[in-house]
């Protein structure tokens, strides 16, 4: 009578990852003396002892070394070289949770900022067009600070507001002004329009036009 051969199926990726999650989520009831992590020799002989299908399969499974098998399963897998010898741990999935609700909490409050932006500008508000006075105002004060130049392009001072203010553009005609020339033109008190440029005046009886600004630059 012949006797039926019992052929084991080849392991999988999936099943030895599985069995190297359970083996890292429970080792410290097995190996008392291992309080966190285990080195790649400990796994190993883990991987022996719980399992009769022999030494863990990475060479099987495609991978070179141990560490590249292990290092491919970044969700399941945290691996430690800087330690000698090195170890690995299993990732905790509650700090992933955490690390996405962190996410979701900062694009939740880049949204209130954005939509509490444009809650301020409802047109005739004045309380809007000083905040956007303000804003301009400051930016030409950087621009002293850090390049001795108190002016800026249009185009430098439309995109340096939109970083200042949640990727919002520059609301000139929410304001009810037709051009930003225009919106700028009537805060001429303390700012100046030409050839595309707009300059801080910073002298109480400010630059005329076509005049050199460098001497009202403050020091």
């Amino acid at each position: 009578m012949a006797t039926a051969l019992c052929i084991s199926s080849p392991p999988t990726y999936d099943s030895v990852k599985d069995r190297i999650k359970y083996i890292l989520s429970t080792h410290v009831n097995s190996l008392p003396t291992t309080t966190d992590g285990l080195t790649l020799t400990e796994l190993c002989k883990e991987y022996e002892r719980r399992y009769d299908t022999g030494e863990l399969p990475y060479r099987e499974l495609g991978f070179e070394t141990l560490t590249r098998f292990l290092s491919s399963m970044k969700d399941v897998v945290r691996m430690d070289l800087t330690e000698w010898p090195a170890k690995c741990y299993l990732r905790i999935k509650t700090n992933e949770q955490t690390e996405k609700r962190a996410k979701v909490v900062a694009h939740d409050t880049h949204s209130s900022r954005k939509e509490d932006y444009k809650r301020q500008f409802k047109s005739g508000s004045s309380v809007a067009y000083t905040v956007v006075k303000n804003n301009i105002i400051s930016l030409l004060q950087t621009s002293l600070q850090n390049n001795n130049n108190s002016s800026l392009t249009l185009t430098e001072l439309c995109h340096q507001y939109s970083n200042k203010n949640s990727s919002q553009p520059l609301p000139y005609e929410q304001l009810g002004y037709s051009t930003l020339e225009d919106l700028l033109e009537s805060m001429r008190n303390r700012i100046r329009v030409d050839n595309r440029r707009c300059y801080l005046i910073t002298n109480k009886n400010g630059p005329k036009k076509g005049e050199n600004t460098s001497k009202y630059r403050e020091d």
